[in-house]
């Protein structure tokens, strides 16, 4: 069923060794001038492809050649899904691995690895906004706006998912800080803990706070950087996470502390 194509089995740009003679030679412009938007871009960025052998087929069975022929080991894109174009236009590299996972494309003999080493040798990311027109550009951005309440649903999800395991998994390997981020080694000596306070001075000297100063600590994790900047810079300040989980830890914490007067946390529209 894959390879169940149409005959129009075209070039996506000049190469030495054509993949199929019975290509016509017309302009890239012209080529992708009657898809639709999302499936053009695409296009257009694996256009960039000078070191591989990629061909796409998309869900009408049409048939699109990139790179150089006998280049590389050749690998076949498999699109399945329609909503796969607008899906990377509108959320780029995140959408193609997505989309990916909810089974829109694969690779016909599951050569992952070496479909995504193509494109990052080929720096199709990299300069994906060369191809992007005001009207894309628009078009993306009415598009993000449409699925912000999903999005903003499916963070939630995935927060929890994440987070909510329990404060006692994330307590068997993290430092006492409980920072799940990296830390600002000085020495090569230098403890996770001292790292992670290490980087909590870095940022609040960058910061150049003030006593009496509020600070807002967005992704606050289990509190760490709050107590850190209270303590030391004597500042006030509200922790935001989606986390039930991390908020309760991050609240005990602060109230351990002696801080209650000065630090809060929030988890999503519930405050502590």
């Amino acid at each position: 069923m894959r390879h169940n194509t149409s005959s129009e089995n075209t070039s996506a740009q000049p190469v030495d060794k054509k993949l199929d003679n019975s290509s016509v030679p017309v302009s890239k412009r012209d080529r992708f001038s009657n898809l639709p938007d999302g499936e053009r871009y695409l296009y257009q960025l694996f256009s960039m492809i000078e070191d591989g052998d990629l061909t796409v087929t998309n869900p009408e069975g049409r048939v699109f050649h990139f790179g150089l022929a006998g280049s590389k080991e050749p690998l076949r894109l498999i699109v399945h899904n329609p909503n796969t174009y607008n899906r990377i236009l509108t959320f780029g590299a995140l959408g193609f691995c997505e989309a990916y996972m909810d089974g829109w494309w694969d690779e016909e003999n599951n050569n992952l690895v070496e479909l995504l080493g193509l494109l990052y040798r080929s720096n199709v990311s990299k300069k994906a906004g060369n191809k992007i027109t005001i009207a894309l550009a628009f078009k993306v951005l009415t598009q993000r706006l449409r699925t912000l309440p999903i999005l903003i649903q499916n963070s939630r999800k995935n927060v929890q998912h994440h987070y909510d395991l329990g404060n006692d998994f994330y307590q068997n390997f993290l430092d006492p800080t409980m920072t799940y981020s990296c830390g600002y080694r000085l020495r090569e000596t230098d403890s996770i803990e001292q790292m992670q306070l290490q980087k909590y001075e870095l940022i609040c000297r960058k910061l150049a706070l003030q006593p009496g100063e509020s600070l807002i600590d967005i992704g606050c994790g289990w509190g760490g950087m709050l107590i850190y900047a209270a303590k030391n810079y004597g500042i006030s300040g509200t922790g935001i996470t989606l986390s039930v989980e991390q908020a309760k830890l991050a609240q005990e914490q602060i109230d351990l502390r002696g801080l209650g007067d000065k630090l809060g946390t929030a988890c999503a529209s519930r405050s502590h």
